[in-house]
């Protein structure tokens, strides 16, 4: 990869045969970064909106992927736990906010 990152981060294998590797981090963190096995290349991508670690990221039947819940931020009484839910479209390389959870999750 070419950002560093803590743990945490999800990887989600997309149809085309490339990895989504999304957020991850000490921190909750914005990165998006796509590996690439036929050139065995990594390309950073457009960050999430809503920075997070130990998140889910699911590869929907259309090809994009859903990334939601996860921790957002910590403070000393533990994490906090976001309800933000967001669409990755890899024909664009983009994020897009979607409907929050009900419930946040981890």
């Amino acid at each position: 990869m070419k950002r560093v990152r803590s743990g945490d981060a999800t990887a989600t294998l997309l149809a085309d045969g490339r990895v989504l590797v999304t957020g991850g981090g000490s921190l909750a963190a914005l990165f998006s970064e796509t590996y690439d096995s036929a050139t065995e290349q990594w390309t950073i991508g457009e960050n999430l909106l809503v920075g997070r670690r130990g998140h889910t990221g699911t590869l929907l039947a259309d090809g994009r992927v859903l990334v939601a819940g996860g921790f957002v931020c910590c403070t000393g009484n533990g994490q906090i736990f976001t309800d933000a839910a967001e669409i990755y479209d890899p024909t664009t390389g983009t994020f897009r906010l979607t409907a929050p959870l009900r419930q946040a999750l981890r």
